[in-house]
């Protein structure tokens, strides 16, 4: 998968597998890629694959930032 589909980050543990992607479609098509080429070799994927997102960085490379939600203090 990784050398022929130029998948960024492939890391398996047990039975368990993550693909990054730059996008939703490509995260799709690396799924289908990925059951293609399991079928080949006998083995099934389970239906309850899921695509997520990572982390909170915009498409431009800049973090979005959260607003604190501020507790409003007692007044005495």
């Amino acid at each position: 998968m990784k050398e022929k589909y130029h998948v960024k980050c492939l890391h398996r543990y047990c039975d368990d597998n993550v693909m990054l992607a730059r996008s939703k479609a490509e995260a799709l098509f690396l799924i289908r890629a990925y059951e293609r080429e399991s079928a080949k070799v006998g083995l099934v994927v389970k239906a309850n694959s899921c695509i997520a997102p990572i982390g909170t960085e915009t498409k431009n490379g800049n973090k979005k930032r959260r607003k604190r939600k501020r507790s409003k203090r007692k007044k005495d």
